[in-house]
């Protein structure tokens, strides 16, 4: 039996870039996409729960908050629970900078291992030593190019990793055995680059 499709609750746009909230088998999920004069582009789906060989836990995000309707949509936040902890997700699009800025946290009780952020990205990926990123070339419209910057890390690549699968993931490990709080905080954005 297969589910229900996923069901979109917020849509937040900033310059060339749409991320999509959707709710499919009772989890959020969002999409980072590329609207340049075309149609849009699908270019990242995030991940959540476990994410495979390497096993750690990704947000699991289950109700989301939005502004009052009539107001403008520029701020999404979404929150869940899973065995591993609390977690926590806000997305704020500013339109003068044409940016996407993502913060993610989880409260931890007993931490059990690392924790992350993940996305499979349908796009070709590269590291990007200029903005200390990934980078994600958007075949499509040529000269597009989309940057993850992580805002808190001053790891290689703003501890960002690309995976043989096309998956990226920036995971941290608590640093004890109590109680605490992880943060990942992280923009993207687009450029065109000048060909002149």
């Amino acid at each position: 039996m297969s589910g229900a499709a996923p069901r979109t609750l917020a849509v937040i746009e900033s310059g060339r870039l749409r991320v999509c909230f959707d709710l499919a088998a009772g989890r959020i999920r969002h999409s980072i996409w590329a609207v340049d004069g075309g149609p849009a582009e699908l270019l990242l789906t995030s991940v959540d729960g476990l994410t495979g060989a390497d096993e750690f836990s990704t947000p699991v995000l289950t109700e989301l908050q939005m502004p009052p309707s009539g107001e403008a949509q520029s701020t999404v936040l979404a929150v869940g629970a899973a065995a591993r902890g609390h977690w926590s997700l806000s997305a704020v699009a500013d339109a003068v900078s044409g940016r996407i800025e993502f913060d993610v946290a989880c409260r931890v009780q007993a931490p059990r291992g690392p924790l992350g952020v993940a996305y499979l990205s349908n796009v070709p990926l590269s590291l990007n030593s200029q903005t200390q990123g990934i980078s994600l070339a958007h075949r499509s419209a040529g000269r597009f190019q989309l940057d993850i910057v992580a805002g808190d890390s001053s790891a290689p690549n703003g501890g960002w990793q690309i995976r043989p699968d096309g998956r990226i993931e920036r995971a941290l490990s608590p640093p004890s055995t109590s109680a605490c709080t992880l943060r990942w905080h992280y923009v993207v954005t687009s450029s065109a680059e000048d060909t002149g």
